[in-house]
This record gives C-alpha cells, structure tokens and sequence, in this order.
C-alpha cells in the first residue's frame, strides 16, 4: 500500500544518512530510533490533545460554537492517535502479521478514515472561520449549534463512507 511504500522509503533513507561501524546494527539501531520518536509523539499528543477535550468541558467560556468545531478536531487528532499510531508501529514490527490481508485491509481503512477525517476536520473549521470574518454580523444567523452537531457528524460520516469505498 502507499503507506508501506511511504514507510519503507523513509527507512531507507535513514540508512543511508547512518554510517555503519564495525559490529554496530544498524537497521536494529533505526527501527529502535524510529519506535522511541513514534511512542513520543504518541504520548505528547494524547496528553495535549486529551487537555484541550478537559478544558472543552470544564471551561464554559470555552465552549463557543467555533471551538466546537476545534473540538471535532481535537477529537479527529485522539481518534487517530488511539487507532493509527499502534498500527503503524504493528506494521513496521510484526513483518508477519503485516503479510496478512486482513491487516493491510485494517491499516488501510484506518488510514483512509483517518485521513479524510482531519482533512474534513481541517476543512470545516476554516470555513468556520471564513464566515465569522467575512460576514460577522450574519455569523450567529448562519451558524448554530444544531447546524455545528450536524456539520461535525457529517464530517464524521463522510470520513467512515470514503474509507469504505476506497477499500
């Protein structure tokens, strides 16, 4: 899949740019390397994106209708940490459970929703954002709550149905 690919060029790369010494693994070396970053950026993302979710609910200055569209992608971020960080470390680690179909059917459907979702995420709060400036006498008529749930439910949607057809 593109994400082996991307992965598998990645490592190559790093080898390239490490020298080897005499009785010093280098592929263990990277891998190791590569394990250690991901697990970091695993642990700092879920600690400051699981914050801003705390601070969602307990602040109620926070909870703003264009904060409400952060919070979806606050919770994209979670949603993708929570399902495609262990993945991808299993598919860079565990070459036999990699092989497997199923795995690559997982990987890649996960992948896909994931992708779409942050991307729709993204999206949305921009144009959140391009209606409060351009038009921010009319922001509040065009703008509610009910129609921030069903934005944000739809992104949701639309994420689970691309990644169904693109599998």
């Amino acid at each position: 899949s593109l994400l082996q690919e991307k992965v598998s060029t990645m490592n190559l790369t790093i080898k390239a740019m490490v020298i080897s010494h005499d009785g010093f693994d280098t592929d263990l070396f990277i891998l190791v390397l590569l394990e250690v970053i991901i697990c970091l950026t695993f642990l700092i993302g879920i600690i400051l994106n699981t914050v801003l979710v705390i601070l969602f609910f307990r602040r109620r200055g926070f909870r703003t209708l264009s904060n409400r569209f952060v919070l979806n992608l606050v919770i994209s971020n979670l949603f993708s940490l929570l399902l495609l960080t262990p993945l991808s470390l299993l598919d860079q680690t565990a070459s036999s459970v990699m092989e497997e179909a199923s795995f690559c059917f997982m990987l890649t459907l996960v992948a896909t929703m994931v992708s779409a979702l942050i991307l729709l995420s993204t999206l949305l709060l921009g144009l959140d954002q391009y209606l409060a400036i351009v038009e921010p006498l009319h922001y509040h008529r065009r703008i509610n709550k009910k129609k921030v749930v069903f934005l944000c439910c739809g992104v949701w949607m639309v994420s689970v149905i691309t990644s169904l057809m693109v599998v």
